[in-house]
């Protein structure tokens, strides 16, 4: 059975807040493991993957790498 559980993300590196996010216990476990973050949450969205492997938020992605520039 499929319980949430909370978690708290690492620091981002741009405004050095923390996100504190609910995930299925299981699949938490399974990338605790060592399972890929998105094999480990496949129905999650890609934004709160990153959340979950750098801290970093979809705003401050863009300050690292704004769109404009890396938009071909």
């Amino acid at each position: 059975m499929q319980y949430p559980i909370t978690v708290k993300t690492q620091e981002c590196i741009v405004c050095h807040n923390v996100t504190i996010m609910d995930v299925e216990a299981e699949e938490y476990e399974n990338y605790l493991d060592g399972a890929l973050v998105q094999e480990a949450f496949p129905t999650m969205p890609f934004e709160e993957r990153e959340l979950f492997i750098t801290g970093t938020h979809p705003a401050c992605w863009n300050i690292l790498f704004p769109p404009e520039i890396y938009e071909a």
